[in-house]
């Protein structure tokens, strides 16, 4: 790889002999011939970078060893281009926090942070829950809280149903409350989503 190759690689740019890579405004031309990276603006070539003797490069008027610099793509392009997500058109991130994700909103045509709600379920078994299984006791406490509406209770391998009326009630966000007591042989198993 020549060393204007090398340039247009750490301006981000590839290009075969003779193809034009298009910017916003401008267009940066490499010709893999003359070695020559050009800048054609109103029809015009500005020579941006070309080797010289020994494989020392010229590069915006700098010659020798030259090491690009943040101002060189400005230049070169006409324009600054985004480097962070916040500069790009079609993204609105008011405040960044960990965690967060993008998502399209289609109504605005913006990409947007969002939180994302990864609340996780959890499995108490018998050894988990509070409240004896001595063939009266109802009550039964998990070991966190949980968002209502998302327990399910097993009884030796059997799905319960929820509801007044039924198998089960929610009790509060930590505890059900069974219709049958369970004897210290079964297996009880609640999953719920924590809150």
């Amino acid at each position: 790889m020549s060393q204007i190759e090398n340039i247009a690689a750490e301006l981000s740019l590839w290009a075969n002999e003779s193809e034009v890579l298009y910017s916003k405004t401008n267009e940066l031309v490499y010709n893999n011939l003359s070695g020559h990276l050009n800048l054609l603006s109103a029809y015009t070539y500005r020579l941006l970078a070309e080797p010289t003797s020994g494989g020392v490069t010229t590069f915006n008027t700098r010659v020798g060893n030259v090491v690009l610099l943040s101002t060189d793509i400005t230049s070169a392009l006409g324009y600054t281009p985004p480097v962070t997500l916040n500069e790009l058109n079609d993204v609105t991130i008011p405040s960044p926090s960990d965690g967060q994700l993008l998502r399209f909103n289609s109504a605005t045509g913006q990409w947007e942070n969002w939180s994302p709600s990864f609340n996780a379920f959890k499995i108490d078994y018998d050894y988990n829950l509070s409240g004896a299984k001595n063939g009266s006791n109802t009550n039964f406490n998990t070991s966190s809280n949980f968002v209502t509406g998302t327990t399910r209770v097993f009884l030796n391998g059997q799905r319960l149903t929820r509801g007044i009326g039924y198998d089960y009630v929610e009790a509060g966000v930590s505890q059900i409350s069974l219709v049958y007591a369970p004897v210290p042989s079964d297996q009880l198993i609640i999953e719920y989503q924590i809150s």
